[in-house]
């Protein structure tokens, strides 16, 4: 993805409703993504809703014990305006090689 604004708030009814949004989620497969010259944005904190449930920025699939997303995700130039303060990554932490391996190269430290 590059050069694109990723806006949790939409002026369209349907995509209005209560709820987690989440801008991009990498995938655990062998999907290679780069993120360059992103910005997330309006991204609120869901209070109704569990930490593992809630509104993030960036998330990761973490289902698998097979597919292992080590080295597969790089990140620059990453900006967040009005994302709220642990809103920039959620992942779901489960008991399975996705989740233990699952990283991003942060080439500019921009994602912290």
């Amino acid at each position: 993805l590059k050069d694109i604004v990723i806006d949790g708030k939409s002026s369209n009814p349907v995509g209005s409703r209560p709820g987690p949004t989440r801008g991009f989620e990498f995938y655990d497969t062998f999907v290679k993504t780069i993120l360059d010259n992103v910005v997330f944005k309006n991204l609120e904190q869901t209070p109704h809703l569990t930490e593992q449930f809630g509104t993030y920025a960036l998330v990761s699939m973490t289902h698998s014990d097979y597919f292992k997303p080590q080295g597969i995700n790089a990140a620059r130039n990453v900006r967040f305006e009005n994302v709220w303060n642990n809103g920039r990554f959620g992942n779901y932490i489960r008991d399975t090689g996705a989740s233990r391996y699952y990283n991003v190269m942060d080439y500019d430290g921009s994602l912290l």
